[in-house]
């Protein structure tokens, strides 16, 4: 079964939540495609975010109707990817504010949740109230203190990294502070003709060093000491992991005054007062098909080839001319 997706990456979002609860024995492939440009207009702040997931497979917007005939021949031949699958679990405590409307934990902003929030009983933890979300596109988390004069996540949280041997690391940031972290499972984060880039990755058209694949379990992980949304600044890749983990300190300084905004794929941030939190675990969750277009710029690495591979091939191709025996 192939499904065509038209919508932001909130909606892709959403549809991909639905089929992977759906648990049916062949998972459908999806074709994420950006709304009509007119329809745009209406999400114009988030823009620049919003349609990562289709410009990464190397989907574009049906502007017109005698595109469309070529569009569903280019869905009915895409090739399946199997793209990762992230889940993330906000554990949260409760706190007198947050309990006295009814004894409901955190109703004071439970019912302004987002779609891709739900509340949970954490197995294991029944008393600790948990969030629970999934992405396929990114994670970001914002930490700020509104009367601070300078925003460092580290001031609130210690952030681990899951390596490759399975062990929990504390996350090394170069630099003096971040505020920002993105997780991203997709090799454009806004649809752009290039790829995203960092200081540690791309420089101009330079190939990356650490190449980003869409089905390898791991997520990249980008620091920023400025808000994402300031499209002038350089990002830095952290860390290649396969899950990372946000444990907030309790009794920081001035730990109430903060707040954490997260987004999910595109969709706008939501802010949870930082004394509430307990941690934040991103964790590997499967994987779904997404349909490759015709310019996917994903990659997976099944079908990667290793540098030294591509020099070889660039050297039985080159054509040596024979030895002129004439004398």
């Amino acid at each position: 079964m192939r499904i065509i997706v038209v919508g932001g990456d909130d909606v892709i979002n959403w549809i991909l939540g639905v089929i992977c609860d759906l648990k049916l024995p062949e998972s459908p492939s999806i074709a994420p495609v950006p709304p009509p440009t007119l329809l745009k207009v209406w999400r114009l702040s988030y823009d620049h975010y919003q349609y990562g997931i289709a410009a990464s497979f190397g989907w574009k917007d049906i502007s017109n109707l005698s595109s469309l005939r070529p569009f569903l021949v280019d869905v009915a031949l895409a090739k399946t990817c199997r793209t990762d699958s992230w889940h993330c679990f906000i554990r949260m405590k409760h706190t007198q504010s947050s309990t006295s409307q009814q004894q409901k934990p955190h109703s004071s902003f439970t019912d302004r949740l987002p779609h891709y929030l739900h509340e949970v009983r954490d197995v294991g933890k029944a008393d600790i109230p948990t969030l629970y979300g999934r992405f396929w596109y990114y994670f970001m988390l914002t930490a700020h203190d509104p009367w601070g004069d300078s925003d460092d996540l580290t001031s609130v949280a210690i952030i681990k990294v899951l390596n490759h041997l399975g062990q929990w690391k504390v996350l090394h940031i170069p630099g003096c502070t971040i505020n920002s972290i993105c997780c991203l499972n997709t090799p454009i984060f806004r649809p752009r003709e290039d790829r995203w880039f960092t200081n540690n990755t791309w420089d101009y058209g330079k190939t990356p060093k650490n190449p980003s694949f869409i089905d390898d379990g791991r997520l990249e992980v980008i620091g920023s000491v400025f808000q994402f949304m300031d499209r002038s600044r350089k990002w830095t890749l952290l860390d290649q992991v396969q899950g990372i983990r946000f444990e907030f300190i309790k009794g920081a300084e001035g730990h109430a005054r903060w707040s954490v905004d997260i987004s999910i794929d595109g969709a706008p941030e939501f802010d949870i007062p930082a004394v509430e939190l307990v941690e934040i675990e991103i964790s590997y969750q499967g994987q779904v098909n997404i349909l490759a277009g015709p310019n996917c710029e994903a990659r997976s690495i099944h079908h990667s080839k290793l540098p030294v591979q591509i020099e070889m091939e660039k050297l039985h191709s080159v054509q040596i001319p024979e030895a002129n025996l004439e004398h």
